[in-house]
């Protein structure tokens, strides 16, 4: 009986093999009952073989209850984590699915639970379909408290948020997992892609809204006793702006109103620009004092003024600091800061005065702007522009600002001047 299988199941592989290899499909339902079947045949290179001719073979939508019927199976190779054989069915479904594909993996997933691997490929599945009933078993299984949810299943969350179309069925429920930290990131962005996309319906947020304030709350105590530049200080840095950007839609709210607040008067410049930046889409209101903060530090002048013309609202720009010489400061100060230069901000910049240039396609004459600035001790000279000929208007980057790192004294301003415009950046 046994040689009898192994007989049919090699005459089918043949037969395959060659229909496979004339460019023959073969999608009816007998052919994908013979490959299933060979799946678990008891010669492992039988076996072998027809798991590599999933990759090959076209399956139908009338194909699909021999696949369910196929993963409700076990099979040898359950236990390696890539590209076993279940895995590679459920990759089958991402592309041939019905109505009744999620109702099965809800079915399924809890069966997987020795494999966490293939609960996660049964997860993408349901991202993969996307419609607001697999949304709503992807949320439902995401969220079932009665087991722990699969390692890097929150990897899933990222085509979420990059096509939220039916993320609204997640929420507020999915919010729970923000109590486990690898899940708070995409949590956060896939919800603020639903709000910004007016899937979310906000009125069923309210009560979830104070588990959003404890992640920024959490990750700002982190965050203030964190270096800088460690990428401990970014992920924290990252979680605030994420739980920031998504209660800024709630700033009608006491919740919302406070964050907010605390976004905006961060001793970091980097928070203040990022709750700028999301408050400009929603609400202005409160912004004057970060925006006179960010506009009098030459570090910060150029990107706050780039972030409210990308926004059309260079009218919220506080005008004490809309000046050519303040943006021809700030230039020079971003170019000095960029890492093909000296790759740090002066501590100090001075102006020592403004020069008119003749610019191509100008009818009069550009000014440039001629600066010393300092990193310590030891005076340098910098150029920034060209500015406008019309004193009303400003530019943010100019093509001429440079810097050879020449000390003042080494020679006149007029001198330096010449230098300067004659260099190659």
């Amino acid at each position: 009986m046994q040689k009898t299988f192994h007989l049919c199941v090699s005459f089918w592989l043949l037969m395959s093999t060659l229909m496979i290899s004339c460019g023959v499909s073969g999608g009816n339902s007998r052919d994908a009952e013979g490959l299933i079947l060979t799946l678990n045949s008891p010669n492992p290179t039988l076996r072998d073989s027809a798991r590599q001719h999933l990759n090959d073979y076209l399956f139908l939508k009338k194909d699909l209850p021999v696949l369910y019927e196929a993963l409700e199976r076990t099979y040898p190779d359950d236990s390696v984590q890539v590209f076993n054989t279940r895995h590679r069915l459920l990759m089958i479904l991402e592309d041939v699915n019905d109505s009744q594909t999620p109702a099965f993996i809800k079915k399924l997933y809890p069966t997987l639970a020795a494999y966490p691997w293939l609960q996660g490929e049964a997860l993408q599945v349901l991202v993969h379909i996307s419609t607001p009933n697999s949304l709503d078993v992807l949320g439902q299984l995401l969220v079932d408290q009665r087991g722990e949810v699969p390692t890097d299943v929150h990897l899933l969350f990222k085509p979420l948020y990059q096509y939220p179309r039916h993320v609204g069925a997640l929420f507020p429920e999915v919010l729970t997992l923000l109590r486990k930290r690898e899940y708070a990131y995409p949590v956060l962005e896939t919800l603020f892609a639903g709000l910004e996309a007016g899937v979310v319906e906000k009125e069923s947020m309210k009560d979830s809204l104070i588990l959003i304030r404890e992640v920024y709350r959490a990750q700002k105590r982190r965050k203030d006793h964190l270096h800088a530049g460690s990428r401990s200080y970014q992920t924290a840095f990252s979680l605030m702006e994420s739980s920031m950007r998504c209660l800024v839609y709630f700033a009608d709210q006491t919740v919302g109103e406070q964050v907010l607040d605390l976004a905006l008067a961060d001793e970091d410049a980097e928070m203040q620009l990022a709750a700028v930046n999301a408050a400009l889409a929603v609400d202005t209101s409160r912004l004057s004092g970060a925006l006179t903060t960010l506009a009098e530090d030459f570090r910060y002048r150029t990107r706050l003024f780039q972030l409210l013309e990308a926004h059309d609202a260079l009218s919220l720009f506080p005008k004490a600091y809309y000046s050519q010489q303040a943006f021809a400061e700030s230039d020079l100060a971003v170019w000095l800061h960029d890492p093909d230069h000296r790759g740090q901000f002066p501590k100090k910049i001075e102006c020592l005065g403004a020069y008119p240039v003749e610019v191509t396609g100008e009818s009069d004459s550009s000014r440039v702007y001629l600066f010393k600035f300092s990193f310590g001790r030891k005076w340098l000279v910098g150029l920034s522009g060209p500015q406008p000929s019309d004193t009303l208007a400003v530019t943010a980057a100019g093509y001429l600002t440079r810097s050879r790192y020449q000390s003042v004294q080494s020679k006149s301003e007029v001198e330096h001047l010449a230098e300067l415009l004659e260099v190659e950046d």
